[in-house]
């Protein structure tokens, strides 16, 4: 199986890379094949490290990364595309479309995309919650038969809670915010901002905030937290990836967060108060987690409108009250990743909808294609009957497929039949050597059920 994976990413780092990344490296240890579209950048020279292939452009031209494709496909088929929303998403359906293969489309967010004016053309769409799924419904798709849950999940093996946590000399709680530091996760920085404000009152001189992100807003940001941040310390740390990132969230007695680093920090076994660019989900308690889990742990939902700060100053209290309290969130927050996010069980649901989507196309095309055969047949002329019966002989194809599986199937049945006539022979060769050796008065018991069945 190869598989085409258009994307096209805003920012130069983020979850959605690790996602991606994931589905790809999953598809290569299992002996498939996978090349990345994606504009040119360090996560597009990294896939090759990866034995990822990958094709770099910034979808202005579309008939030109086409015809990149098309001389991929030559080489190595492609069998199926995975695309993301918009320009990617646009590139995904006309190579799909051009290859005629099938194409699956994920949903990570409270966007449309446009989706019911295509839908029909997608084979499968899939959705990061059940929020976001419900969300896509409710605005007029169509086909709610095509639409399932695929989670994104992180790196358990990698991800792991710390044996034992050490405790700063200091005695201060570290406290971290882990996300990019954009436009578009302003809701995010707010509800940061208020909880900063609120230590600064109620906790001075106990926390030190680590920030872990960067982006557009992260100078604007620094400057705004230096101003209610009051005797507790800030930290930013830039982007971190890797052992810098498992460390980040290791070493945090909570971690605030979105989405996919939300599920890196529960992992980890360290509490998370949840919050994604479009709601407050807050602490991951037994009170919340059901939500987390629905929202994709705060994606979907109405920002501001939904939130009060008095909602992330509770959840600051509670945190702050109690380490034994923070220690069963820990490892109630792997529980939840054990049971709902468990990155091998989601990877190979992922790779079921793949297999399901490029059999299910094929049968269509051969049924299209057998159909059309009937129409020409019923429609060509004596005169060209013989010289324009040539579709793609997908039908002889299969009739020889057909003939081979019944001559395979009666020689296997030949063979047992032979197998059978020999041991009931050997059988009754026993049985006569028996009589003749033993004396018995009457007959032998019957050694067998009569079953009905001819062979037994």
């Amino acid at each position: 199986m190869h598989v085409v994976i258009p994307v096209f990413f805003k920012a130069s780092h983020g979850g959605l890379h690790e996602n991606i990344l994931a589905t790809a490296c999953f598809l290569i240890d299992n002996g498939h094949k996978a090349t990345i579209v994606c504009p040119a950048g360090s996560f597009a020279d990294s896939l090759a490290g990866y034995g990822v292939g990958v094709i770099q452009t910034d979808y202005t031209d579309l008939d030109a990364i086409i015809n990149k494709a098309l001389k991929l496909h030559a080489a190595v088929p492609v069998d199926l595309v995975h695309a993301h929303p918009f320009a990617s998403r646009k590139f995904g359906l006309a190579l799909a479309e051009k290859l005629d293969v099938p194409i699956v489309l994920t949903f990570h967010g409270k966007y449309t995309d446009d989706l019911p004016q295509y839908v029909d053309k997608i084979s499968a769409v899939l959705t990061v919650s059940s929020g976001v799924r419900d969300y896509l419904l409710g605005e007029e798709a169509r086909g709610p038969e095509k639409f399932h849950v695929v989670p994104n999940v992180p790196d358990t093996d990698f991800f792991q809670p710390l044996l034992e946590k050490t405790q700063s000399v200091e005695k201060k709680l570290s406290v971290a915010l882990v996300s990019r530091l954009d436009k578009d996760k302003d809701f995010i920085l707010d509800v940061f901002a208020d909880a900063v404000e609120y230590a600064a009152k109620h906790y001075s001189g106990k926390l030190t905030w680590i920030v872990v992100g960067d982006g557009t807003q992260t100078e604007a940001f620094r400057a705004r937290l230096e101003v209610v941040r009051g005797d507790n310390a800030i930290e930013f740390r830039g982007w971190l990836e890797g052992e810098a990132l498992r460390s980040a969230y290791q070493s945090s007695d909570f971690v605030f967060a979105p989405g996919r680093c939300a599920l890196e920090a529960m992992s980890c076994g360290v509490p998370a108060i949840a919050v994604g660019s479009k709601s407050y989900c807050g602490l991951v308690n037994a009170n919340t987690w059901q939500q987390g889990v629905y929202s994709n742990f705060g994606g979907v939902g109405n920002q501001h409108k939904d939130y009060k700060p008095e909602m992330v100053q509770r959840d600051m209290v509670n945190l702050l009250a109690s380490k034994s309290y923070r220690a069963g969130l820990g490892a109630f927050g792997i529980k939840i990743i054990h049971q709902f996010f468990d990155s091998q069980k989601v990877h190979e649901q992922l790779l079921g909808i793949y297999r399901l989507a490029i059999v299910s196309h094929s049968l269509e095309r051969v049924l299209s294609v057998s159909e059309t055969c009937d129409v020409e047949s019923n429609l060509v002329t004596p005169k060209n009957k013989n010289t324009d019966m040539k579709p793609e002989n997908n039908i002889e194809q299969l009739e020889k497929k057909l003939l081979e599986a019944v001559k395979g199937n009666a020689g296997k049945f030949t063979r047992d039949l032979l197998i059978v006539q020999n041991r009931l022979y050997s059988q009754l060769e026993s049985l006569s050597w028996l009589q003749s050796r033993l004396a018995i008065k009457g007959q032998l018991p019957p050694l067998r059920r009569n079953t009905g069945h001819p062979l037994i």
